[in-house]
């Protein structure tokens, strides 16, 4: 059962996302920080093959429904596929406009989230693309700047001026085409603007893009020291999720092993979309074709 500020949720997309991007002993600090004496000498001799060295599988890949929940309008959410292969050392994102339909009733995944769930929208994505989600993860905006700040140091440049004026508050955003460092609150700004030229569709992946960017950015040892002040921040945010201790104790093992041996590469994908008569999209079947190429997973 989902439930908010669940730790361990929290503690799981953090620790997947970052043995995508730490190089090893990095990596292999921050995880060991986590789990603390989770696993045992005794566990990670059950976990060696033959040979003496533990390796994953492709049983150990994974995906993930990353949902930011940032406000009341439907401009305010982002909907993001993660998924974790363990065997290859790397991650594939796949950013997903608000108002794409989906589902065996077919309905936007703003609505699906909004009138239902997170689970509502990750059953909706199973059935379209054909392909499981393991997983789900909300973070409001609070959580979603703390997990951001994690990550602050790359710029991003902003492909022209962005100008927006609230019809009910009159409140006025405008943020310049200019080279812009990233942070929380800038990331959120600019995943949640609601004005792009390109509508919903230029939203989504300039979020891709963003949180992509930002993940991709190596952590370094002059980071490593902070990275516990961090996470003592980070768990206490609000989240909600249907990850238990027993997914993050399971995965475990193939996490340890991307932070040992990760290359640090973070793949962004975008679907390729069609436009229906009332201006939301739908997946084109070419792209339902290759996404279980680019995912990895048995063909549909």
């Amino acid at each position: 059962m989902a439930s908010k500020g669940v730790k361990i949720g929290l503690t799981y997309i953090i620790t997947v996302i970052v043995t995508l991007i730490v190089f090893g002993f990095i990596g292999n600090v921050f995880i060991e920080m986590l789990l603390g004496n989770t696993a045992s000498e005794d566990t990670d001799a059950d976990l060696l093959n033959q040979s003496g060295t533990y390796t994953p599988s492709a049983d150990d890949s994974k995906t993930l429904l990353a949902i930011a929940d940032l406000g009341t309008k439907s401009t305010d959410l982002v909907f993001m596929l993660i998924r974790f292969l363990p065997e290859e050392t790397q991650g594939v994102f796949l950013s997903i406009p608000a108002n794409t339909i989906a589902g065996e009733t077919p309905d936007t995944l703003g609505s699906l989230y909004r009138t239902g769930s997170a689970t509502a929208v990750k059953t909706a994505l199973e059935y379209t693309l054909g392909l499981p989600v393991d997983k789900y993860i909300v973070l409001y905006e609070s959580s979603f700047t703390t997990f951001c700040n994690l990550f602050v140091g790359p710029t991003y440049v902003v492909p022209y001026n962005l100008i927006y004026t609230d019809p009910v508050s009159s409140e006025q955003t405008v943020i310049l085409a200019e080279t812009m460092y990233l942070d929380g609150n800038t990331v959120s700004q600019l995943a949640a603007f609601p004005a792009y030229k390109q509508g919903e569709e230029e939203r989504a992946r300039i979020a891709g893009e963003l949180l992509t960017t930002m993940l991709t950015s190596k952590l370094t040892t002059e980071n490593s020291d902070l990275i516990e002040s961090y996470f003592s921040t980070l768990i206490n945010s609000t989240i909600v999720t249907d990850i238990s201790r027993f997914d993050f104790e399971e995965s475990y093992p193939a996490l340890l092993y991307s932070a040992q041996h990760t290359d640090g590469f973070c793949r962004q994908i975008f679907p390729t979309l069609g436009m229906e008569a009332d201006g939301n999209y739908s997946f084109d079947e070419s792209f339902l074709s290759a996404l279980p190429v680019w995912f990895n997973t048995e063909v549909r």
